[in-house]
């Protein structure tokens, strides 16, 4: 999801600014992005200590 958010964000700052400023639909990509990678470190570190001492 961080990396599709982060995609979105790079296609919407290559659009024209002023032409579609006023369309519904716009979404903040980039507090997507940093959520779902915060969300998803988060989740990682948690779940290190399993995967290093599993056995």
């Amino acid at each position: 999801m961080a990396i599709f958010a982060l995609i979105m964000d790079r296609l919407r700052s290559r659009r024209e600014r002023l032409a579609r400023l006023d369309r519904v639909g716009w979404v903040p990509w980039t507090l997507v992005f940093l959520a779902c990678a915060i969300i998803g470190g988060g989740l990682l570190a948690l779940s290190l200590p399993t995967a290093l001492f599993s056995q």
